[in-house]
């Protein structure tokens, strides 16, 4: 009799440990949205030569999908970028650029802008003659 209440005790112990493991899994975390990508970033930039420090500034776009990037490589226009996941994409885009330069972004799976802590990793070409990478580090 002893025996089968240290059972049911070490059964019913280990059946609560494993309900509490599962419950605490990573399931619970918010999903990113658009809104996570607004605000303002430092972005480190290099483009074929030494780095530099800017701000940059992430807001609504027109869409729900849309943000608006202002200040990438000391344009004095504005990007737009599209939201999925955790995800930015950014297509070429001349036309609003032609007074200051063109960038062009690599829009594959391979080169997307993921929002992982914080810092979003962008590739692209100015001028189509100038590799640029930017780390962009959002401000508190």
């Amino acid at each position: 009799m002893k025996n089968l209440k240290n059972y049911l005790l070490l059964s019913t112990l280990l059946m609560a440990l494993a309900t509490f493991l599962t419950s605490c899994s990573n399931d619970d975390e918010d999903p990113i949205t658009r809104e996570d990508f607004l605000g303002t970033y430092t972005a480190v930039e290099s483009c074929d030569g030494p780095s530099e420090d800017k701000e940059v500034v992430i807001s609504l776009g027109v869409m729900d999908n849309e943000v608006i990037l202002s200040n990438m490589s000391d344009l004095h226009a504005e990007l737009i970028g599209i939201v999925s996941a955790d995800s930015l994409y950014i297509k070429d885009q001349d036309a609003i650029t032609q007074a200051f330069g063109s960038l062009y972004f690599s829009n594959t799976d391979s080169q997307r802008a993921i929002l992982r802590e914080g810092k979003l990793e962008l590739d692209y070409w100015y001028d189509s003659f100038n590799h640029c990478k930017a780390t962009l580090t959002k401000k508190p």
